[in-house]
């Protein structure tokens, strides 16, 4: 794991914005990682002409070194110039956390799902007319499945399918707008704010469909499990 921060307190990194990684040829958070690795750490982002401690960790150890960033000497550009467009970038940055901890407890639940539907596998199937004592468990179980495709599709579009492309995804929308901030020292321009503006409205849009994922089918599917008494480890 890697920190940097200057002598002044500034955090180099863009802590909990999704790191820009490739899907089916998108920028934007891969449906993969955040979805079956959900604690990969977020990614660092370019800092100010600055003094900064550099700290390396790995495996309980730890090294810190001093380090000097300069500016280009090719292109003049002015302190407050640069300063601006940092805070646009931080900007950015807050805007996309929700995002990534929105895909992390989705993850969460994905995982969840998929440990009670591997449970239920080794369950001896009642002979009739006995009746399944986890019938409505395994409802809900299907019921928050179905509602977490769903979800998925919003956010990241539906996959292809005979060569049909995807229709817009929240994700996608996400990461066309918020891309519209350049990462060129010079102060962000009207088109960059908006893309700003655009972005973060997209944010709230995702985050509320997980939201109504985790307070519907999800939480009836908790809700199952707690009343169908099913032991994680089998007897």
């Amino acid at each position: 794991m890697r920190s940097t921060s200057p002598s002044g307190g500034r955090d180099g990194r863009r802590d909990g914005e999704p790191g820009p990684l490739e899907r089916d040829g998108e920028r934007g958070p891969a449906r993969e990682l955040e979805t079956d690795t959900p604690e990969v750490p977020p990614g660092g982002r370019e800092v100010l002409p600055g003094d900064y401690q550099v700290t390396v960790r790995f495996q309980g150890e730890s090294s810190t070194q001093p380090l000097t960033v300069r500016a280009d000497p090719r292109v003049e550009i002015a302190a407050t110039a640069r300063e601006q467009k940092d805070q646009a970038q931080q900007r950015r940055t807050e805007i996309l956390r929700p995002l990534r901890d929105a895909t992390q407890r989705l993850a969460r639940s994905r995982r969840d799902l998929e440990l009670v539907r591997q449970r239920l596998l080794v369950e001896p199937k009642p002979v009739p007319p006995a009746e399944d004592p986890h019938k409505a468990l395994r409802e809900a179980l299907d019921t928050a499945q179905k509602a977490l495709e769903a979800v998925e599709d919003k956010l990241w579009g539906k996959k292809v399918q005979q060569g049909i492309g995807r229709g817009e995804s929240l994700v996608s929308a996400v990461f066309e707008q918020s891309g519209a901030l350049t990462r060129t020292p010079e102060p962000p321009n009207p088109t960059e704010l908006l893309g700003l503006q655009r972005a973060e409205a997209k944010v709230a849009a995702a985050v509320a469909v997980v939201d109504e994922f985790q307070r519907g089918p999800l939480a009836a599917f908790r809700a199952a499990v707690q009343a169908s008494g099913l032991s994680l480890a089998p007897n």
